[in-house]
């Protein structure tokens, strides 16, 4: 009876173990439910590592898939399946409803026998009918838009200035990144709706336009800019000598230094009528027609100065009318040069400061070059060799920009209708007068540039050559003095050149490491900090031109040469920054005009320059000889206008530094 209970007992333990071991042998049995013994094991879910917070278990079934029924699989193994593998895409809104939800499917992998299963019943689309509509909720798209099986278009208007303000931190200016397709449609782009109303995406979009602008330009400013320098470097070469021999030879013709003045005034007015004239020609006829045409007749002019010169009938009124009249179209020349830069780079301040730079650099070099050359080629063979030589390197340089300096044709500004005529447009003049009081700046870097542009007006005509005179006694002695005084101020001016290129080299690397939306702003802030700066360092070294009353007083004329240096450094570094904030700031419509105006006050306040200086040296001169020779009293004098200039640049520098700081 004992041995009977214990079996019963066996049996009844042993049966349920029996069915599970018939179950697991039967034909539903899948291979893969076997060990690598062949011993049965159950499939328990699995999580997905892609998700870190699922966790093993039967709880990542959703409750719409428990109602779903799943045949059983045979034994044959299927062929193999052809998998639709989703492109990388920047959110869940680049893939279709397909690639959709077999991602979901993938997500809840525990399912392993079922999804297996579930793959043979694929639709024609990819996806299984009746597993598609429990996941057809997370085919929505979360920016506001539902996908009806067609590929749809992401809805700009509903995105916030948020998302756009944070799109355009990071770079994203020029809209949504490429959205991927099933198809590797990779290359297919969401355009921008024209109709979208956020401010945040307009604004990205500016500065994006602005950087890729930037980013262009330069390629074309470098083929312009090799032979706009070689054909200036020419004729600049010539302006420098020359403006060694006029005073030279106007204190021959006239002993007296009002004529000197009156001549250097005559040659002023009409580079301040060219200057006025200029600007309304360059934004009528556009640069190139006014500037070949501008270049031509100067060259003419020269001719006719050289031809007078040569055949003695060169007269104190003739040589005022003739440097009147090289000067006059040397205004109009002066306004498309300073136009040129601004057309190369209209939406990079940087790339205007740095064509710039390159020109002042070359201009400096050649005064300092020129009137070095000039005064030894006086010495040697008198005034007749500038004669000549003035024109032969006008018209080389006017040939050099006309055949290589490819310009821009005429240009209007739209919607703005262009009078007709040659004549002054007086509306465009109080246009720019209107930019120069109501700006925040740019009136003061108009000041500085002017009065850094006299001060070099009244030391190369006035100041420089009678100092000359004051030193050697007579004219052709006292060109060699004049000479060496102008050389080394615009020796000054070169090293200053050269020191502004290395500083916008290193600009333009820090400007590399900001964000490309902000290098536009950025750039404009660092131009305007230091312009304050070399404004400043202007003031400090104005205070060099004291040294030729030092000189007057019995020093050294090392001493004299070397504050002269210090002068041209700190100046011309300060005119170059201060010209570019003008530049870039003024409207594209009245650039010439407002540039043509800002020249035209500086040349009156030169002529009043020059007849001031004048005064002093007559008042404060004695006879040597046969000529008039200015006492050191007259350079003291001179020295106390010095420190006026030294104050007047300080006041600038403020102002521009309290502008610079309302920017950031």
């Amino acid at each position: 009876m004992k041995r009977l209970f214990l079996s019963c007992a066996w049996l009844a333990l042993l049966a349920p173990c029996a069915w599970t071991q018939a179950n697991l042998k039967s034909p539903s049995g899948a291979a893969a439910s076997r060990g690598a013994a062949g011993i049965g094991r159950l499939s328990l879910p699995v999580a997905d590592p892609s998700f870190p917070g699922d966790k093993p278990g039967t709880s990542l079934r959703p409750p719409e898939l428990a109602r779903l029924t799943f045949p059983k699989p045979g034994l044959t193994p299927r062929a193999a399946e052809v998998r639709t593998e989703p492109t990388a895409a920047q959110g869940p809104q680049a893939a279709k409803p397909g690639v959709i939800a077999q991602n979901a499917r993938r997500s809840l992998v525990g399912f392993n026998e079922s999804v297996r299963a579930a793959q043979s019943l694929r639709s024609p689309s990819g996806v299984p009918e009746d597993f598609a509509a429990p996941i057809a909720p997370m085919a929505e798209n979360p920016l506001g838009g539902r996908r009806d099986g067609a590929r749809p278009a992401l809805d700009h208007a509903s995105l916030s200035d948020k998302i756009w303000k944070h799109a355009a931190a990071r770079g994203f200016a020029l809209g949504p990144p490429a959205l991927a397709t099933g198809e590797q449609d990779s290359a297919a782009r969401v355009p921008l709706p024209a109709a979208a109303s956020s401010q945040s995406r307009q604004a990205a979009d500016a500065v994006a336009a602005s950087v890729s602008a930037a980013e262009t330009e330069p390629s074309s400013a470098a083929r312009v800019l090799k032979p706009y320098l070689g054909g200036l470097g020419a004729m600049q070469l010539g302006l420098e000598a020359m403006a060694l021999v006029i005073p030279q030879l106007t204190k021959t013709l006239g002993e007296s230094f009002l004529v000197m003045a009156g001549v250097a005034s005559v040659g002023f007015g009409a580079l301040m009528l060219g200057s006025l004239l200029g600007g309304p020609l360059v934004d009528r006829l556009g640069l190139r027609a006014s500037y070949r045409g501008l270049l031509v007749l100067r060259t003419a002019a020269a001719a006719v100065f050289s031809l007078c010169f040569l055949t003695g009938s060169m007269s104190l009124p003739a040589l005022a009318v003739l440097f009147g009249l090289d000067y006059l179209f040397l205004g109009g020349c002066r306004i498309a040069e300073a136009v040129l830069p601004r057309t190369l780079y209209p939406r990079s301040p940087l790339g205007v400061k740095r064509f710039g730079t390159a020109q002042q650099a070359l201009i400096e070099s050649m005064g300092f070059l020129g009137p070095l050359a000039a005064g030894l080629v006086i010495a040697w063979q008198g005034f007749a060799a500038i004669a000549i030589a003035y024109p032969l390197l006008l018209g080389a340089g006017a040939v050099m920009l006309w055949t290589f300096l490819p310009l821009p044709g005429k240009s209007q500004a739209a919607g703005k209708a262009q009078p007709r005529g040659l004549g002054m447009d007086w509306r465009s003049i109080q246009e720019a007068w209107t930019t120069l009081r109501a700006h925040p700046f740019i009136g003061r870097a108009a000041l500085g540039f002017a009065l850094v542009s006299i001060l070099t007006y009244c030391l190369y005509f006035m100041i420089a050559p009678a100092f000359g005179l004051f030193a050697a006694g007579s004219a052709p002695a006292a060109a060699t003095v004049n000479s060496q005084v102008t050389g080394l101020f615009a020796g000054g001016g070169m090293a200053g050149t050269w020191l502004m290129l290395w500083l916008d080299a290193r600009m333009k690397r820090r400007l590399e490491t900001v964000p490309e939306n902000q290098r536009p702003q950025a750039a404009e802030r660092s131009l305007l900090r230091a312009t304050a700066r070399w404004t400043m360092a202007a003031s400090i070294g104005g205070l060099g031109g004291c040294a030729l009353a030092l000189g007057a007083g019995g020093a050294a004329l090392p001493m004299i040469l070397l504050g002269t240096a210090i002068m041209g450094l700190t100046t011309c570094s300060a005119l170059v920054h201060l010209e570019n904030v003008v530049k870039n700031n003024a409207p594209a419509e009245v650039q010439g005009t407002l540039m043509g105006l800002v020249r035209a006050a500086m040349n009156l306040a030169s002529i009043i320059g020059f007849f001031g200086l004048g005064a002093i040296f007559k008042a404060f001169s004695i006879l040597s000889g046969t000529a008039l020779v200015p006492t050191g009293m007259a350079f003291a004098v001179v020295a106390g206008g010095f420190v006026l200039f030294s104050l007047a640049m300080a006041w600038i520098a403020h102002g521009l530094r309290r502008a610079q700081s309302r920017l950031l």
